[in-house]
């Protein structure tokens, strides 16, 4: 998979700290409906944009982790229509080093519910529908002082431009 961007903390503005990185590994994914409409996920506490993905839990592959997070952030299942490519963030503040591996998938079947965990719940967590143009609106939009919440902006920001490129 190719490398489509590398996060730093300097790249907004936050000192490097001199840590040991713990490799945390991750899938992501543009899922786009049958009307042409992909997932967002707004959190409402943190005021940032997300596509639906997250960590890959032990005993998983990718493609597993992938229909997972979408299943439980989305209600839906997919089928993976192409590798979009790798995302790297170095978060020092958090002792991390991500890989974020990115795809582009359509919804297979109908939509339902998605299901968050208890603390994405309490981070506010709400799937929207949008157009792809809409969702770069929208996460163009944000202003947030969450350390996180500048990496995921940004790392969103570069997969949905992959994205686009597909559409």
């Amino acid at each position: 998979m190719h490398l489509l961007k590398e996060l730093h903390d300097e790249d907004f503005g936050f000192e490097t700290k001199k840590v040991d990185l713990k490799l945390r590994e991750a899938v992501r994914v543009v899922v786009v409906n049958e009307g042409g409409q992909i997932a967002v996920l707004y959190v409402a506490q943190k005021n940032f944009y997300k596509i639906p993905g997250g960590g890959i839990e032990a005993g998983e592959n990718k493609e597993v982790a992938l229909r997972r997070e979408v299943s439980e952030e989305a209600g839906c299942r997919i089928e993976i229509i192409k590798e979009l490519g790798e995302l790297v963030e170095y978060r020092t503040h958090f002792d991390q080093l991500q890989r974020s591996y990115c795809y582009l998938a359509k919804v297979v079947g109908d939509i339902g519910s998605p299901h968050f965990t208890d603390d994405e719940l309490a981070d506010g967590f709400e799937t929207k529908w949008v157009e792809i143009d809409r969702a770069v609106e929208l996460i163009k939009g944000v202003s947030t002082d969450d350390y996180m919440g500048k990496f995921v902006t940004n790392r969103e920001l570069t997969i949905l431009q992959e994205a686009q490129k597909h559409l």
